[in-house]
């Protein structure tokens, strides 16, 4: 209930992506869709899905978890067509190519792709997805360095408009390295 809440107040219409934060009592929404924010639901959406699978469950949740594989697979379906074709990553306000590559958001891109291609979403573009999770594992791998630090990953990042998703410092961050660790892991 909470996953199908949480899309159904932050969802845009016309791309399946989530706005970055909503306000329920305005019935307004920030006026960016953060990529971070979108890789969290894409996380937490395919966990779910997979444990309802897991626990043999599905059947008792019948509608609740068939709408929240059609809201994955439509979010992905999206998030696929956004992804940069030159380094896999995403950028940090997903429908604007003029903002920087953020590297966590990436990382949990390519762990719900993982995961949904497991899950076999029957409304996934499995094609596009399967091209997509394996230039995402390259692209987060480039952000590791030498001395095993994930990189290029957007600090603490309250809503705002674009100039102020632009601001954010990029560096490292604990969050980011685990974000890839388990997207490394899925794919292991």
């Amino acid at each position: 209930d909470q996953m199908l809440i949480h899309a159904q107040h932050l969802r845009d219409p016309v791309t399946s992506l989530l706005w970055h934060v909503a306000y329920p009592e305005t019935k307004t929404h920030s006026p960016c869709l953060w990529a971070r924010g979108n890789s969290w639901f894409s996380i937490a959406a395919s966990q779910v899905l997979d444990e309802a699978h897991a626990a043999g469950a599905e059947a008792r949740l019948g509608p609740k978890i068939d709408n929240l594989a059609i809201e994955l697979a439509h979010q992905l379906n999206t998030v696929t067509s956004l992804q940069d074709s030159e380094t896999g990553l995403w950028h940090t306000v997903m429908e604007r190519p003029e903002s920087y590559l953020e590297a966590s958001a990436s990382a949990g891109f390519a762990l719900a792709l993982g995961r949904a291609l497991e899950l076999n979403l029957e409304k996934l573009n499995r094609f596009r997805a399967e091209d997509a999770y394996a230039r995402a594992l390259a692209g987060i791998c480039s952000k590791i360095s030498d001395q095993g630090e994930f990189t290029g990953v957007s600090q603490q990042t309250p809503p705002g408009d674009f100039a102020h998703y632009q601001s954010i410092e990029v560096g490292t961050a604990p969050f980011g390295t685990g974000v890839c660790m388990m997207a490394l892991s899925e794919a292991l």
